[in-house]
């Protein structure tokens, strides 16, 4: 079996991944998504805590109320989430 592999060049079985390579991408974006999702829950778990540790005085100094917490990080998300990309732009200034 070796030899006639060798002798014509060819694999007699392919990977099974190797007829779907899409699925691989669909499954690569999926986790990357996922991994994604998990990092930014994590920081908005971290900001809460944050801001929940602040005295009402300290809260009040920034405009916020205990209550607002929550909302005001997710609307920031959502916000981010569905605001335009800004894309970098080089400048030349003119000297």
């Amino acid at each position: 079996m070796v030899m006639s592999t060798l002798a014509t060049g060819k694999m007699t079985a392919e990977p099974p991944w190797a007829a779907h390579p899409h699925l691989i991408a669909r499954n690569l974006l999926n986790a990357m998504k996922s991994a994604i999702a998990l990092i930014v829950d994590r920081a908005l778990r971290k900001a809460e805590a944050e801001l929940l540790a602040l005295d009402d005085r300290m809260l009040k100094d920034i405009g916020l109320d205990r209550t607002e917490i929550a909302s005001m990080l997710m609307d920031g998300a959502a916000e981010r989430r569905n605001a335009p990309r800004k894309h970098w732009q080089h400048r030349v200034s003119a000297v």
